[in-house]
């Protein structure tokens, strides 16, 4: 009888646990499709409010950008950069006949000789804020005022998932092509800590789900009911993606490497209980948590903005287009380089 009843006992903790997981989409690419702009409505961000008086209302007009999948910078480690190598490495949206949707296509350029390990990571234009980036304009709430800035972040599971605890499992949809490269996902957590979750191997053809289930989660949950730790406002329960990073070692070929991305699920225990009533709202008192995030995302935005005014400028000093009358020490304008030698001839 003792025996049943223990049986019975762990049964039961088994089901609460798995009762207890939540899981949620941490981002759908197949949700950020570009409109007819080119750019993703709901994750817009204009930083013409950066540029300086010697850009015309034009060119400010044209200073935005979202999490439109064609947006999205691939980056390769810097031991594997170049020229040729920057140029073609890059995401675009892919019609999945498959999977009935668009996903993210990327295409890498690894390095093809030599014998270094070499690897490239997928990151959104600007990263993912932890509340609506309209209140810096609009202003916060009065104080006082019940208001959920997370829940009303438009890009909340398109880059975030909020009340997150302890991760349980870790899921991504890929197609991969036969390469023997591995794929990790970077997340993100309060105060810039990022954990790099091990997805495995890409040496497969077709659409599968890879999957991480955390191998310490016993003892994460054990510590957390050791361990007391004050919960309000030290504790924002959210995760963030902060990349997708792919690894080429070096005794592997080079060259170009394709994958497709379709989303990237969570499976998690929830940080805060939000199914009891609560006695105080304490955020909506002192809004310590908004205030935070709002200097966090200022300094974020305006970091962001001066570095995407930079590259516009840039890229209009590199517009081929525009008449170029006075070459640099002899250089002969693009227009005018032979580019073959039947031109020549």
């Amino acid at each position: 009888m003792k025996r049943i009843s223990a049986l019975s006992g762990i049964a039961l903790l088994f089901a609460a646990s798995f009762v207890s997981a939540e899981e949620a989409q941490l981002i759908r690419f197949g949700e950020l499709t570009a409109g007819d702009d080119g750019q993703h409505a709901e994750t817009m961000l204009d930083y013409s409010v950066h540029a300086g008086s010697g850009f015309t209302e034009e060119e400010k007009g044209m200073m935005r950008t979202s999490y439109a999948i064609q947006n999205w910078v691939v980056t390769l480690n810097n031991s594997a950069r170049g020229i040729v190598a920057d140029r073609l490495t890059t995401a675009r949206p892919v019609e999945s006949s498959f999977r009935g949707e668009t996903v993210m296509g990327v295409r890498i350029h690894f390095p093809s000789s030599g014998s270094n390990n070499a690897n490239a990571t997928v990151r959104p234009p600007f990263p993912v804020p932890a509340i609506d980036p309209a209140i810096l304009e609009e202003g916060p709430a009065e104080d006082g005022e019940v208001r959920n800035y997370f829940d009303e972040n438009p890009y909340l599971n398109r880059g975030i998932v909020n009340n997150v605890g302890i991760l349980k499992i870790v899921e991504m949809n890929i197609r991969g092509l036969n390469f023997p490269h591995n794929v990790s996902i970077l997340l993100e957590r309060i105060g810039g800590r990022v954990e790099e979750i091990p997805m495995g191997s890409l040496d497969f053809d077709g659409w599968k789900t890879l999957s991480w289930t955390n191998p310490s989660y016993a003892f994460e949950v054990r510590q957390r009911d050791l361990r007391r730790l004050p919960v309000y406002p030290y504790t924002v329960p959210y995760i963030k993606l902060n990349g997708i990073r792919f690894y080429r070692s070096g005794q592997n070929m080079g060259g170009d490497f394709i994958a497709y991305i379709q989303d990237i699920v969570l499976v998690f225990d929830k940080a805060v209980r939000d199914d009891v009533p609560v006695d105080i709202d304490d955020e909506a008192i002192w809004n310590i948590i908004r205030d935070r995030e709002l200097a966090r995302m200022r300094l974020e935005m305006r970091r962001l903005g001066e570095r995407q005014v930079f590259e516009f400028a840039q890229q209009r000093l590199m517009d081929t287009t525009r008449p170029q009358t006075f070459p640099a020490h002899g250089a002969i304008p693009v227009n005018d380089r032979v580019t073959s030698p039947e031109a020549a001839n």
